[in-house]
């Protein structure tokens, strides 16, 4: 609506039709039907003001159908407007491009180079479910040094919370040895976050994971110790 109010008020020309032709086809969802226009006008728009967003749209545009090849787009994204929003939407949408491409040592080149930059994003949540979904699904590909690398950029509270998600999503999935290890981790962050409030969960989740273990029994005592009322519905249903 933004961009109709603007286009219709442009007395004077200044807008190029055929950006407006990929933006609007961009916005309302059909984003395939620009691919063609977006390549011609790119080499004409790549070093100006326009080419980085340009080149972010391309890449959205592309990821789908083609993730390695929306990776050049993303990577000319991100390089061409340092610290702006634009490599940081870059930067995750190279994490998703390269999970589908299924390139996990490009995986963690991405999600390193975005912990180190915009953990204080406000994506940064987007971030944090891209990086819970990518360890969990590797299939144990991804090692316990390489989760705990990342995890010592964030501050505590936050490193935490991400080990609590991989421990809730690994128990899920039966992955034993990843749910011990995250929430080995939250233990030995407790101590410096203070925070108790969390306690609970990691003892279910732990508990969680060692149900599919030879003590099960151990497993079962030290879930039905967790008072309910310091869980919430959905972690008693579970």
């Amino acid at each position: 609506q933004t961009l109709e109010y603007l286009e219709a008020r442009d007395v004077q020309g200044n807008f190029d039709s055929r950006v407006i032709n990929v933006l609007q086809k961009y916005f309302n969802g059909r984003g395939q039907q620009a691919e063609k226009v977006i390549a011609d006008i790119l080499p004409e728009y790549r070093n100006g003001v326009l080419g980085p967003y340009l080149m972010l749209i391309a890449g959205n545009i592309a990821v789908n159908r083609d993730p390695v090849a929306s990776l050049v787009f993303f990577d000319d994204a991100r390089l061409t407007a340092p610290g702006s929003i634009i490599e940081e939407a870059a930067l995750r949408r190279s994490i998703i491009a390269t999970m589908q491409a299924k390139q996990p040592d490009k995986t963690f080149e991405y999600i390193r180079k975005y912990a180190v930059r915009f953990l204080h994003s406000p994506y940064a949540s987007q971030f944090a479910d891209l990086f819970v979904n990518f360890i969990v699904e590797s299939n144990g590909t991804v090692t316990h040094e390489k989760i705990a690398e990342i995890a010592e950029l964030m501050d505590p509270d936050r490193a935490e919370e991400i080990y609590l998600r991989i421990a809730r999503q690994a128990s899920l999935r039966g992955e034993v040895k990843l749910a011990s290890f995250a929430t080995e981790q939250v233990a030995g962050l407790a101590s410096q976050t203070g925070e108790t409030s969390r306690a609970p969960l990691s003892k279910l989740y732990s508990g969680l994971a060692g149900v599919p273990g030879e003590d099960v029994r151990s497993a079962s005592e030290a879930l039905a110790s967790i008072p309910n009322e310091e869980l919430s519905p959905r972690d008693i249903a579970l």
